[in-house]
C-alpha cells in the first residue's frame, strides 16, 4: 500500500490540468457550497446570488 501512495504522489507531480479542467472542477465546489446561479462563458464563471450580489471569476494559466 505504502508503494501505491508513493506513485501517486509522484505521478501528481508530472500531471497537468487544462484551466478548462480547473474551471469545472471549480464549478462543482461552487455548486456544492453556495446557493445562486452560476453560468460558463468561456474562461469565465458568473455568479449570480439571490441577494443580488454578482461575481465574474476568470480562470486562465499563468505564466
Amino acid at each position: 500500500m505504502k508503494n501505491v501512495s508513493k506513485s501517486v504522489q509522484e505521478s501528481s507531480k508530472t500531471e497537468t490540468y487544462t484551466a478548462n479542467e480547473l474551471e469545472r472542477g471549480i464549478l462543482l465546489l461552487l455548486k456544492e457550497f453556495y446557493i445562486g446561479d452560476f453560468v460558463v462563458d468561456g474562461d469565465k464563471i458568473f455568479i449570480k446570488f439571490e441577494n443580488g450580489q454578482r461575481f465574474e471569476l476568470t480562470i486562465k494559466e499563468s505564466d
